[in-house]
């Protein structure tokens, strides 16, 4: 059955970021509270400078698709597996798995990170993600 909706296409340097304790840039691309779409999903891109990470994190109901766009670095899960990540892998993370990348890298690491369902609107999901969410719809706002 044909899709009613629209293609969306969200540039990357467009959005505003968000700076992490951990040394990484998140920035939200899409979220179903900013943007109409047919699919309960999420997507959010990631900068990691030489030494920086994601942070030891987990969603609790939403699955992760973790895909490396350059770099390298090491992937944390668990209890304590580590697993070397580089450019052009793709990395599921199952709800309620903590998680962490640390690019080991001399050079920067970009992620796009796929959350479905989607990560939870704002005030629910602790203040990076709203404060992402933020930046992003006022992005959108400016266009």
């Amino acid at each position: 059955m044909p899709s009613q909706g629209k293609s969306i296409v969200v540039r990357c340097l467009d959005n505003e970021g968000i700076k992490t304790r951990f040394g990484s840039e998140v920035k939200m691309l899409l979220h179903p509270s900013f943007i109409k779409m047919e699919q309960n999903a999420s997507a959010l891109w990631v900068t990691l400078p030489p030494g920086a990470s994601t942070g030891r994190h987990n969603h609790p109901n939403e699955a992760e698709f973790e895909y490396i766009v350059s770099g390298k670095g090491l992937l944390h899960t668990g209890d304590d597996e580590s697993v070397v990540v580089e450019s052009f892998m793709l990395v599921l993370n199952p709800p309620g798995l903590d998680h962490n990348v640390v690019n080991t890298g001399s050079e920067m690491m970009h992620l796009l990170r796929i959350h479905v369902p989607s990560l939870p609107g704002e005030g629910t999901h602790g203040n990076l993600i709203d404060q992402c969410m933020q930046a992003a719809k006022k992005s959108f706002q400016q266009k």
